[in-house]
Order: C-alpha cells, then sequence, then structure tokens
C-alpha cells in the first residue's frame, strides 16, 4: 500500500501481535480503537473546516499578497481533506468492503496523497518566495499571473506522481486493492513518494529558512547598532520591516514543524511495511496514530497562518499610528466625488488644502475629517 493518508481498515485488522489477549478482549480493545478513531477524525474535519473556511474568506475578501496566494491554496487543500477526505474514510470506516464503487476506487485515495504532496510542494514555494523577498529583495516581486503558474504547476506535478498509484488501483469484488506488475513495484513507490514530499522539499525549505535566519539575524545587528537607530521615519519603518520578516519566517517555519512531526510517523510506517524484515509491535494502534497526525496537519495550518495574518495587521497597524502620530485623517468618498468632482469644486478644493497641510505636518492634534458628496 503506497497511500500516506489512508491506512488499512481497522476493522478487518485483528490485534494479532497482543498474544496475551482472549478473542473477547481483542474485539474490545479494537472496538475502542475504532471509536477513538472517529471521534478524533470527526473533531479534526469539523474544526479544520470551520478554521480553513474563515482563512479563505479572509483571504478571498482582499487583495492578495504573493505569500497570502500560497497560504490560500493551502487553504483550499486543506479544506478538500477536512470537508471530503476525512468524511469518505469515516464512512469507509464503518464498511467492511469499499463502498464507492469502480470509478471512486481510483479517485478517492490518490486524491488524498495528491493533497498532501500539493501541502508540501506549496510549503517549500513559499520558503522559495520568502527567500526572494528577504535575500534578493531588489529582485522584481512575481506576478500574479506568475504565482498562478507556479501554483498550477504544484497540481500537475502532484497528480503526475499519483498517477502510477492510480493505474495500479483496481475494483474487483467489492475491494479496492493496488496490483503492480511487479511485486517489488509499491515498496519503491512507496520509497519514491518519501523522497519527493519529504526529502527533497524538506532539504529546500531548510536550506532557505537558515539563510533567511542569518540575513535577518545581521541585519538586526546591524540595526541595533547604527547609532541613527531611535530617530527618523526611515528607521522605524526598517525596525518594523525586520520585525514582521522575522514574524513572518518564525510562522512559515512553525507549519513546516508541523507538517513534518504530523507526516513522520506515516512515513516510518510505510517505509517499514515496504522494507522492514519484522512485523511491528501493535501495528494497527501504529497505523491509526499516523492517520490521525496525518489529517490533524489540516485542522493546524488554520490556527498558524490565522495567527499569521493577525500580527501582520497589527504590524500595519502600529506603523500607520507611529508614522501619523501627530494626525489623523479619515475620508470618506463615494463614487459621486468621482464622477461630479472637478478643479472648481469646493469639496475637492477643500480636500487639496488639507492633505497639503498634512503633507506639510501643520496638523498638532487629531483632525477628523469626512466628506461625503
Amino acid at each position: 500500500m503506497a497511500n500516506y493518508t489512508e491506512i488499512p481498515n481497522s476493522i478487518n485488522i485483528s490485534l494479532q501481535n497482543n498474544t496475551n489477549l482472549n478473542p473477547g478482549e481483542n474485539a474490545t480493545a479494537e472496538d475502542s480503537l475504532i471509536v477513538v478513531k472517529l471521534a478524533c477524525l470527526s473533531a479534526i474535519s469539523l474544526i479544520g473546516v470551520i478554521g480553513n473556511v474563515l482563512i479563505c474568506a479572509t483571504l478571498i475578501g482582499h487583495h492578495r499578497k504573493t505569500s497570502e496566494m500560497f497560504i490560500l491554496n493551502l487553504a483550499i487543500t486543506d479544506l478538500l481533506v477536512c470537508g471530503v477526505g476525512i468524511p469518505l474514510d469515516i464512512y469507509q470506516e464503518l464498511h467492511v468492503l469499499f463502498p464507492y464503487g469502480p470509478v471512486l476506487c481510483k479517485v478517492v485515495w490518490p486524491s488524498q496523497t495528491l493533497l498532501v504532496l500539493v501541502s508540501i510542494l506549496t510549503l517549500t514555494a513559499m520558503a522559495l518566495e520568502r527567500y526572494r523577498a528577504i535575500i534578493s529583495p531588489l529582485k522584481p516581486k512575481p506576478k500574479k499571473q506568475g504565482i498562478l503558474k507556479c501554483i498550477a504547476i504544484i497540481w500537475l506535478l502532484g497528480l503526475a506522481v499519483v498517477m502510477p498509484y492510480i493505474n495500479a488501483l483496481t475494483y474487483a469484488d467489492g475491494n479496492c486493492d493496488e496490483i503492480w506488475p511487479n511485486p517489488r513495484d509499491p515498496d519503491y513507490y512507496t520509497l519514491v513518494l518519501f523522497v519527493i514530499d519529504y526529502c527533497i522539499p524538506l532539504t529546500i525549505i531548510s536550506y532557505c529558512y537558515i539563510r533567511v535566519g542569518v540575513k535577518l539575524y545581521k541585519s538586526n545587528l546591524q540595526f541595533s547598532a547604527s547609532p541613527a537607530r531611535k530617530s527618523g521615519l526611515n528607521s522605524d519603518a526598517q525596525r518594523i520591516r525586520l520585525k514582521r520578516n522575522t514574524r513572518i519566517i518564525k510562522v512559515f517555519s512553525f507549519a513546516v514543524v508541523m507538517f513534518v512531526i504530523c507526516m513522520l510517523p506515516g512515513d516510518i510506517y510505510w517505509l517499514y511495511k515496504s522494507w522492514g524484515e519484522s512485523e511491528i509491535p501493535y501495528e494497527n494502534h501504529f497505523s491509526t496514530f499516523a492517520n490521525i497526525l496525518v489529517y490533524a496537519n489540516s485542522m493546524i495550518n488554520p490556527f498558524i497562518f490565522g495567527t499569521c495574518n493577525i500580527q501582520c495587521l497589527e504590524s500595519i497597524f502600529l506603523r500607520t499610528k507611529q508614522q501619523n502620530s501627530s494626525y489623523t485623517l479619515r475620508f470618506s468618498f463615494t463614487s459621486s466625488f468621482r464622477r461630479r468632482g472637478s478643479k472648481s469644486s469646493a469639496a475637492a478644493n477643500q480636500w487639496r488644502r488639507v492633505a497639503r497641510r498634512v503633507r506639510n505636518k501643520e496638523f498638532k492634534a487629531t483632525v477628523v475629517y469626512e466628506t461625503n458628496v
């Protein structure tokens, strides 16, 4: 079995390794394990759907930056896992045979593996984007079309990786099984998956974030040693920018660490199943634990990146408050102002006078100016 997210059905697996248990105790332990698994998956699905819907709604509602487009793609991926993948897994857990028929036999499990691949590749793209923004800030920013092409490539690459798995799945007699041309093919495919969705991405991510961390550390040291660091708008802007970049890198790194923690038990399980020489003690318990962790990652991400969005908004608010500490303006324009505004308009002339006085810093107190024309 090469699927990283679909652990063998615990209903049909007896606890053969627990030789001290009699059949009655064995069945009771297995039933308890199933109840725990279904309860955990149900909670993960509910919380994950709510969290990812909130992230998607927040990011869709405004103009998105480069990193936010990747976060949106990750949130959509996690939403599919929590809203579709987990309910399908729960329903299947309640049946002895595969309940979805021949068509979904080639869709359900490969789609779960595809979503895992898309998640880690998206995290890799986010690391590369932060690397470009901090290490080479003078390079042109990627345009929106370029980011969309990158996201499309991520999905196509993930689909290409799972194609052999799709071809190997065969539906017969109510079961969805893997039929490979050679007996060792699933073992090699599991190894290839581990390299593609674990080793290579984490190597790239580690390199990017280590370089970025060193760069930010040196920049903070240089800023702290600067004699003019305590005054001037440029110094304030630089300090805020350094803090914001450091906070974002910490959040992104934490997301990668959580991905590693959640996926590692499943990777270990499948590699050992493919290449190990002995049976795994308490295999059913370990596979259930690994399956829950894989799905839990999709529930955790909304909390991680939701915190990132809140902190970024607070940083922008504080920067605006510091730069405009001597005055505060609130303009409220309607579409009719744009249609009727002209050089001879009294409202437009009044607005220009206020704006000119703001630029000259003539306001020492708070000024609130509203115009609705």
